[in-house]
Order: C-alpha cells, then structure tokens, then sequence
C-alpha cells in the first residue's frame, strides 16, 4: 500500500502546476453570455441563435427587445486565435450586456424575458433603492 502511495505522490509532483496558465481558454457566447470551448461555440452559437430567435418571434412585442444579431457577422475562427481571445471575449460580453433592458424602478438590467418576472416584485418606491 505504501508503494501505491509513493507512486501516486510521485505521479503527481511530476504534473505541470496548475493555475491561470493552465486554466481552459473559454470564449464567450454574445447571445447567451455562457462559456463555450473554441470547438463548442462554433457549433453553439447557431444552435443559440435560432433558439432566440424563435423566442423573440414568438414574444410579445412590447417586452421582447432587440432582435437578435445573426451569428454571421462575428468571426468565429480568429476568436479561435490565443492572442485574440481576450479581446473576442470582450466585445461578446458587451454585446450580450447591451441586449439587456434596464428597469424602470431600481436601474438593474436584465435580459427581456427576465425584466418582466423581475418588475412584478419591483415596484415603483418600494424598499428597493435605485442604482446610480
């Protein structure tokens, strides 16, 4: 057993440390706003974007928002690039937060469908103090 142990210590003590080098290079999804691999987000942000769109189409139009971006117009390859990421990311998270609507109350954004459950507990001077 100890054998076992000292093998597993040595194992172990042999793999690169761990830390912010070592952590996965996600990029995010503008209409979502999650965390996908350069793989998955290629294959996610259609998959996405119809799935908003179909529930924008389908909302009422005096809550639903924007209409969604079409996927067509970000570069999803150059994303893919170590030294692009960042920034990629950046302008995705941007994006997603300006689709959020902001409420009338208390100044919090939301997404459209969201800042309709929010509004019913969220009334005009309550306890509730504004953002600013």
């Amino acid at each position: 057993a100890s054998w076992c142990r000292t093998v597993s210590v040595l194992y172990w003590a042999s793999m690169p440390p761990k830390g912010p080098a070592c952590k996965p290079q996600l990029l995010v999804c503008y209409l979502c706003g999650q965390q996908f691999g350069t793989s998955s987000l290629k294959i996610h942000v259609p998959q996405c974007y119809a799935k908003k769109l179909a529930q924008w189409e389908a909302g009422d139009p005096a809550t639903r928002g924007k209409k969604p971006r079409d996927p067509a117009s970000i570069d999803l390859e150059a994303a893919s690039a170590p030294q692009n990421r960042d920034e990629f990311n950046d302008q995705q998270f941007k994006q997603f937060t300006a689709d959020m609507e902001q409420c009338e109350n208390c100044g919090r954004k939301f997404l459209p469908d969201r800042l309709v459950v929010h509004q019913r507990s969220c009334k005009p001077g309550g306890g509730s103090k504004p953002v600013g």
